[in-house]
């Protein structure tokens, strides 16, 4: 996305280049003159003239005329990738292979770069900042400057880049750095620092107060301390962040897979509060520290209800299987979640699998929390108990004594630590007790 100076919001795409002029859409497409259906670039140069790149060459917009550039006009590499004013009224051109310059109608490529692939520029002072596939190349003065990780960045894969600060935010497939141009040093942010997906798809500076940070994973707003999780909406779609933008009234304009968002007085005002679990089967409901409400179904997945809106979880999250039946939030926050597949947590909006031994058999349908923190698990020929050393899970299993398969549908808690179960078989039911030290089982009740 991009506002240009007379405050006209254009954004790219699939479908081709659009103009928001705040309350009606202008559409340009191939059927008008565009090059091609897929932007993936827009910027403005020095006279107003706005450049658009696609997977097909470039077009430049001018007095509501569209002009083309592709191989003949010194273009050899087609596939734009990105778009930066730089000095003295040209243009910079990235693309999948090489770097270009714009100037009075003509394309030049910048030899010492033929061969990178240009996923973002950034102009900031007298040099270019340009993440490619290789690492960082700051380009100014005639010379070049290689930033990788054999300096410090956790991935050479760097996907946008923005400054903060007066530090250089750098956007990799591996996690967020800041680079201080003065010191040359690099600090990186990872999931276990507070990061969502350590893959950046896009950086945006507003006013030196937060740094918005976009993934295939959700929007994070970072104040230098921590960082804050956003839901764009409903559905996976619109929280895969492909661009942000802040306009000249500091609303945040969000892109997304499922359409344009904004953000402003903390809330996103296209979102639709009727959308929720539809006709998902819910067994269980519980509610979390934060107030928020979390459902789990047997045929979608989970779902969590905040501030009036919903938001899905599935197996793009990583849960594996859409049939979840119970959950919990143990005294130290974590969320749980039981499905037919495995225990599973919750963490940074990724599930991770809680290992079992191989001997118990699910299907964790049954989750409960002692007042010692510990969380039992039923199963059909046991139970099993899950403590933490740490962030390290240690899951032990108890067997019943008995002989036939039990699936354990009831467990409570009484003194002394003692657990009581109900197991239901097809015939009789056996009820048991499970201490630290073993289990017992009385059947006929």
């Amino acid at each position: 996305m991009f506002q240009d100076r007379e405050g006209y919001l254009w954004s790219g795409g699939f479908g081709g280049l659009t103009r928001f002029d705040g309350q009606s859409f202008v559409n340009y497409n191939p059927k008008n003159g565009l090059i091609d259906h897929n932007v993936t670039a827009i910027e403005q140069d020095d006279y107003g003239n706005i450049f658009v790149g696609t997977n097909k060459g470039l077009s430049v917009v001018s007095n509501n005329k569209i002009f083309n550039y592709k191989q003949s006009q010194g273009l050899t590499n087609l596939t734009i990738t990105s778009l930066c004013k730089g000095f003295n009224h040209n243009v910079f051109i990235g693309t999948f292979k090489g770097l270009y310059t714009f100037r009075k109608n003509k394309i030049n490529n910048v030899p010492e770069l033929k061969n990178y692939k240009i996923n973002s520029i950034f102009k900031a002072d007298t040099s270019l900042y340009i993440g490619t596939n290789n690492g960082l190349i700051i380009y100014g003065q005639g010379n070049l400057q290689f930033i990788d990780k054999t300096k410090g960045l956790p991935s050479n894969q760097i996907n946008c880049i923005v400054q903060k600060s007066g530090l250089i935010v750098i956007g990799t497939d591996k996690g967020l750095s800041f680079y201080n141009r003065q010191t040359k040093k690099i600090t990186s942010y990872f999931i276990e620092n507070g990061l969502i997906d350590e893959n950046i798809s896009t950086l945006l500076n507003q006013n030196d107060d937060y740094l918005w940070i976009g993934s295939h994973t959700g929007l994070l707003r970072f104040d230098g301390d921590q960082f804050s999780y956003y839901n764009i909406g409903y559905d996976n779609n619109s929280n895969i962040i492909r661009s942000l933008i802040k306009d000249r009234e500091d609303n945040l304009w969000v892109g997304t897979h499922s359409g344009l968002y904004k953000y402003r007085d903390n809330s996103f005002s296209t979102f639709d509060k009727i959308n929720g679990p539809g006709n998902a089967f819910i067994f269980q409901i519980f509610r979390d520290t934060k107030n928020d409400l979390w459902m789990c179904s047997e045929n979608n997945g989970i779902y969590k209800y905040s501030q009036g809106y919903f938001k899905h979880y599935g197996i793009q999250e990583g849960l594996g299987t859409n049939v979840c039946k119970t959950g919990l939030q143990d005294k130290e926050g974590r969320l749980l979640f039981g499905t037919k597949n495995g225990l599973m947590q919750l963490k940074n909006e990724r599930f991770i699998n809680i290992p079992f031994p191989k001997e118990f058999k699910g299907p964790y349908e049954m989750l409960y929390k002692t007042k010692d923190n510990t969380v039992w698990i039923a199963g059909r020929n046991g139970i099993a108990s899950l403590t933490w050393s740490g962030n390290v899970p240690q899951v032990k299993y108890k067997a019943l004594p008995v002989k036939t398969d039990y699936q354990v549908y009831g467990l409570c808690e009484k003194m002394l630590r003692e657990i009581y179960g109900l197991a239901p078989p097809l015939q009789d039911y056996l009820c048991f007790t499970a201490t630290p030290s073993g289990t017992s089982a009385k059947s006929g009740i």
